[in-house]
């Protein structure tokens, strides 16, 4: 958003008279949360161009966000006069009803959206959350299916289903939409969080092996003998590998840069072939990482743990075996 402000700024620079460069600024201030200045220049946008249906949303959707529901509704009634085929302004018309607790034309304003652009997944998904809100989970699961069908890189639409059909028991169904998100966004907390709980409820143990594993100055250990039952024999080894790539650089911690070193160590293995396939030199690699690796001041070896992103990466790790139908979690699990 940023960019985009310095951008519409080089254009207003050019043109002081382009009302839409003023109005995508005045878009781009919102998002960062400026909203002052977001008013200033969306004003100087309807004084350039009253009529313009795209700043008239842009106005709705500063009002919406600064808790005026009832103008923003007045607001995207106002750009429906303007442009009847304005899909934005259905959309955000839409949600403010919703907040508005007027939920049967919130869904109606949902529809003519859809009909405007039935191929567009955001509607979908906008409808899926309004059925949601209403309690309508079957509904609600079917308009996010469709959302993921016209996207299927939609992480929030996967996370969603997967709420629903966890609630609907459909444990299977539900890990499989929590593992497409996890897939299409690996930093997805909320889905990461989901998937791991309900691996817990699914298994009867502990989903995630790394809640309960422990790397210590005599190796790898875990205060439940079934989390390193679930590693492989070369899992566990590159485990401390990790953990010696760790003191090397005098560092208190198992990164995920760590993890990555241990891989590369085993020149015969599925990673390095892996690389080869990528045309890529594992030296390459490693000269890499070490020159973006900082160094500790001292060490403790009795201190060493993984760190937060270290013990996320071994939980997908988990889920990508689980994904895969493989009932170890091997090296290729910890790469991908």
């Amino acid at each position: 958003y940023e960019q985009a402000v310095e951008t519409y700024e080089q254009c207003i620079q050019l043109h002081s008279s382009d009302a839409l460069a003023h109005s995508g600024k005045g878009e781009a201030l919102c998002n960062l949360r400026r909203y002052k200045d977001a008013f200033h220049f969306l004003m100087q946008a309807i004084q350039l161009d009253p009529h313009c249906a795209l700043t008239w949303v842009n106005i709705g959707t500063l009002l919406w966000k600064l808790n005026y529901p009832r103008e923003a509704l007045a607001v995207c009634e106002q750009v429906i006069y303007l442009d009847p085929n304005c899909l934005i302004a259905y959309n955000l018309k839409s949600l403010v009803l919703n907040y508005l607790q007027r939920p049967e034309e919130a869904f109606a304003a949902s529809e003519q959206a859809i009909q405007l652009q039935p191929t567009n997944a955001i509607l979908h998904y906008v409808k899926g959350y309004l059925l949601e809100q209403g309690e309508h989970y079957p509904e609600a699961l079917a308009a996010y299916t469709q959302a993921v069908h016209l996207n299927p890189g939609y992480a929030t639409a996967h996370h969603r289903r997967g709420l629903i059909l966890t609630d609907l028991n459909r444990h299977e169904e539900a890990l499989t939409a929590y593992e497409q998100a996890l897939k299409f966004n690996p930093d997805y907390t909320d889905a990461y969080n989901a998937c791991v709980k309900l691996l817990e409820k699914v298994q009867g143990t502990s989903a995630s092996p790394e809640v309960h594993l422990a790397v210590t100055s005599d190796g790898v250990t875990a205060s439940r003998r079934d989390s390193l039952d679930r590693f492989t024999g070369q899992a566990r080894k590159a485990l401390i590998f990790a953990q010696e790539e760790a003191q090397c650089f005098q560092q208190n911690y198992i990164g995920t840069e760590h993890l990555l070193l241990a891989l590369i160590r085993e020149r015969a293995g599925g990673t390095a072939r892996v690389f080869a396939e990528l045309g890529i030199e594992l030296d390459t690699v490693r000269t890499a990482l070490e020159r973006v690796i900082s160094r500790g001041d001292h060490i403790n070896p009795d201190e060493i743990g993984l760190a937060p992103q270290a013990k996320k990466a071994i939980t997908l790790a988990a889920v990508e075996a689980r994904h895969l139908n493989h009932h170890s979690i091997g090296n290729e699990h910890l790469l991908l």
